[in-house]
């Protein structure tokens, strides 16, 4: 089902925006530094906070996430931001302080987060209740200030081929809309089959709605979770953008995408089976 709340982390690195936002500046002025600034003034606390490593491309891209921060709720608000960069370059950590701020605003924004893998197989399990893919879409994007995608990434041409559609839907809402991705949009779904067909739509899709697309490129490579995995820690754990995760988390995680992807396959099955006679329904 679709996680909708003001603000709720289920990824790699969960809760470390919110515990090292409190670590500085403890959680009633966190809020308020969330809320009068967004991404780019609580980065900068951050950083000075030696909390986060200062680094000049996720300062870049974070200009990128606080116009869309800034837009959320207002009429016509950007259409979204789509981050891709190197593994490890901070992308995910990003999205998710963007999610933090929006959620700590005045009149806090309403967000949707999810991987990939879960939107897939929540788009899958509303095709086979009936709905079009763009109508996926909108239900995704309803009453939701913002919706935000982790690892997006397309190898199968069933997702390829409804993409394109489900995000026209979210983005015919007022649904404001951030992922992060290790490719380019043009780059996914490497010698896919028709990708000739499907990546251009999705590519054009991006610049009608003009999503800005936004390469986080750092001055020199470097994985902050390999960083600080091998640097490690008392509790074994590892930030994200400072890059963290835990030799468990790490498990579930793989865990967690074996038995999305096995969801996933068994619905498509389902569905050119028997079409849409499955009862289960978006959300």
């Amino acid at each position: 089902a679709i996680i909708h709340s003001r603000f709720t982390l289920h990824s790699r690195a969960p809760g470390w925006v919110s515990f090292h936002m409190a670590a500085s500046f403890g959680a009633a002025a966190a809020r308020s530094a969330a809320a009068a600034a967004g991404p780019v003034s609580t980065l900068a606390r951050l950083v000075q906070a030696g909390k986060w490593k200062a680094d000049a491309a996720q300062q870049r891209a974070a200009l990128k996430l606080q116009h869309l921060h800034d837009g959320i709720g207002r009429p016509s608000p950007p259409a979204g931001v789509y981050l891709h960069g190197p593994v490890g370059s901070g992308k995910t950590a990003l999205m998710d302080l963007l999610l933090h701020c929006a959620s700590e605003r005045p009149e806090p924004a309403v967000t949707r987060r999810l991987h990939f893998h879960e939107l897939v197989a929540t788009v899958h399990r509303g095709l086979h209740s009936g709905h079009a893919p763009a109508d996926v879409g909108k239900r995704l994007g309803a009453d939701t200030d913002l919706l935000a995608i982790d690892e997006f990434e397309l190898t199968d041409i069933a997702d390829a081929a409804i993409v394109t559609q489900v995000l026209r839907g979210v983005l015919e809402t007022e649904c404001a809309f951030v992922t992060t991705s290790n490719r380019a949009p043009a780059e996914l779904y490497p010698g896919g089959l028709n990708r000739h067909v499907y990546i251009p739509a999705l590519v054009k899709l991006f610049e009608e709605r003009s999503v800005d697309v936004h390469a986080l490129a750092p001055d020199a490579p470097i994985d902050y979770r390999s960083l600080h995995a091998a640097a490690g820690s008392a509790s074994g754990a590892v930030s994200s953008v400072s890059g963290v995760v835990s030799s468990a988390s790490g498990a579930a995680e793989a865990e967690r995408r074996l038995g999305h992807e096995a969801e996933r396959r068994l619905e498509r099955m389902r569905f050119f089976q028997h079409g849409s006679t499955a009862s289960e329904s978006v959300g």
